[in-house]
């Protein structure tokens, strides 16, 4: 059951003009979650609404004061979004987290989607000299919780302390988390874009998204032994590292851009006494929380701009495995050797293939007790190779050009990135699939998706129907069509029966109309 928080008396506030408009938002909102109930969701139509309350607890508290597994959507995260008001006065309220699922209750299944959560840090207060601070969720308890084309910014602690239940992130953007925190506190403290407990046996996936600015971590890896999957992201601005890493099983790496240092980060952090939060380095074992051994897989990964080291074991082993992984303008403050193991802990069976390190001042390796080897190692502009300990380099190739891993550009990632005009995206539930008749009977379907002006999505249907009677068709569609007929154009290629390996026969266009979820599904014609 999906509630519109208007229909419950919110009204858009984009200037946040007083206490009073922004705690008629924080009812309404509340009042929409009690009406859904356990494991509904709440829907935030075009408009930025603030919110505020007077009282020392979060915003709102799932599975305590409300309703339990509230799923929170909206019309795109350019068009919609919920944010703490300015207006919420620090003594009476430090602790201004936005949304925090209970511990000891089942969540069910979570979604985020299509919204923007504003922490609006830069006109808050100094929450930390008041006892608190904010994260945009903090999320206990069991359960599966999904963010999706959510744009994550302006908390001033965390974005998303995720513990044992955070299951996706998808083109997502994470953006300015944790940076208030570190400046009202000197620096003597950091938070990150999200963290997790690596939760066994269901694995954290981070696909496709945008991460940038933070005083600390893209991703902070605290307890447990599960799996971390990072792939197809672009991350600028990361204060201490890529991913802070202390337990977990594996943290896979496949096609991710990472720069550490940038002017922008630079910008918004304060400096501090002894060693800035500036990107410091790429990943960092730094404790063992586990006492297993963690796998960090790296392919088609390049990171750049370190002020120091780019990996460190600096407690327990770490094994390395991977391919194509580059390293541009390392230790360029700090007198650290690119990977190094430090007070016992080691890199055990080091299984590289290929590798380049490039513009680096100090020496590459401080890896004397770590062993395994390296296939290919391209370098130049260095200190020299350093203590490899018993890592092997089986082809030290000086003066050899960088590597170009496969990384997605910025525009390729992030909000929106693969989203219709309306701003949002979502599958057609049961009721509203269709089936496509009349289509060149016995021709095989090859592909089929949205058309879209200026974009389109495709979904490869290898286990549907070897005809085109009876498909059930899952497209991206508008939140507004729940309460509005609306057409969407699809597509259709074939190949032929004769030659399915590579001959397209043709293409056909047609329309979905699209009826209120509440009436009659879609019919298809063409």
């Amino acid at each position: 059951m999906t509630e519109d928080i208007t229909e419950h008396g919110a009204v858009a506030n984009p200037d946040d003009p007083s206490f009073d408009a922004a705690k008629r938002n924080w009812k309404a909102v509340l009042d929409a979650a009690n009406a859904t109930g356990d494991g509904g969701e709440i829907y935030v139509p075009e408009g930025t609404f603030y919110f505020a309350r007077d009282s020392r607890s979060s915003f709102f508290e799932f599975g305590g004061q409300e309703p339990a597994g509230i799923s929170i959507t909206g019309a795109g995260p350019e068009r919609s979004a919920l944010g703490v008001s300015r207006h919420t006065d620090s003594s009476s309220h430090p602790i201004q987290t936005g949304f925090y699922y209970d511990d000891g209750v089942d969540h069910g299944t979570v979604t985020i989607r299509d919204i923007r959560l504003d922490g609006n840090y830069e006109n808050l207060p100094d929450l930390r000299s008041a006892g608190g601070g904010s994260r945009c969720m903090n999320i206990a308890g069991s359960g599966d919780v999904h963010f999706s084309n959510a744009h994550i910014r302006g908390w001033y602690q965390e974005a998303i302390l995720g513990r044992d239940v955070l299951r996706t992130v998808d083109r997502c953007t994470f953006e300015e988390n944790a940076i208030a925190d570190h400046n009202y506190s000197g620096g003597g403290h950091i938070g990150h874009h999200i963290t997790t407990h690596a939760s066994e046996g269901n694995p954290l996936k981070v696909t496709n998204s945008h991460f940038i600015d933070c005083s600390g971590s893209a991703i902070d890896v605290r307890f447990n032994t599960g799996e971390i999957r990072m792939q197809d992201c672009y991350v600028t601005g990361t204060g201490a590292n890529l991913c802070k890493l202390s337990a977990s099983s594996l943290f896979d790496v496949r096609r991710v851009y990472h720069r550490a240092n940038t002017p922008s980060l630079e910008s918004k952090l304060d400096e501090k006494t002894g060693e800035n939060f500036y990107g410091r380095c790429f990943i960092n074992r730094l404790s063992d929380r586990t006492g297993g051994v963690p796998t960090v897989y790296l392919e088609d990964v390049e990171t750049r701009d370190h002020m120091g080291y780019a990996i460190q074991a600096a407690e327990g082993q770490l094994n390395l495995q991977g391919d194509n992984f580059a390293i541009h303008n390392a230790t360029f403050e700090l007198a650290d050797e690119v990977f190094r193991d430090r007070d016992g802990a080691h890199f055990s069976d080091v299984a590289l293939d290929r590798v380049s390190v490039h513009n680096c001042e100090q020496a590459l390796f401080g890896t004397q007790d770590s062993d395994g080897a390296i296939k290919t190692l391209a370098r130049d502009g260095n200190g020299g190779l350093g203590d490899t300990g018993a890592i092997t380099i089986e082809a030290d190739e000086q003066g050899a050009s960088p590597l170009t891993p496969n990384v997605p550009a910025a525009s390729d990632v992030g909000i929106n990135s693969a989203s219709d005009d309306s701003g949002g995206t979502r599958p057609l539930p049961p009721s509203h699939r269709c089936s496509i008749t009349g289509h060149r009977s016995g021709s095989v379907p090859r592909a089929i998706g949205a058309l879209i002006p200026g974009r389109s999505s495709r979904e490869n249907l290898p286990s549907l129907s070897r005809t085109l009677t009876g498909i059930a068709l899952d497209m991206p569609y508008p939140r507004t069509m729940s309460a509005n007929r609306a057409t969407l154009r699809y597509w259709i290629s074939f190949e032929s029966p004769r030659s399915p390996r590579t001959r397209n026969t043709g293409s056909t266009l047609g329309c979905i109309s699209v009826p209120p979820r509440s009436t009659e599904g879609p019919t298809a014609t063409g």
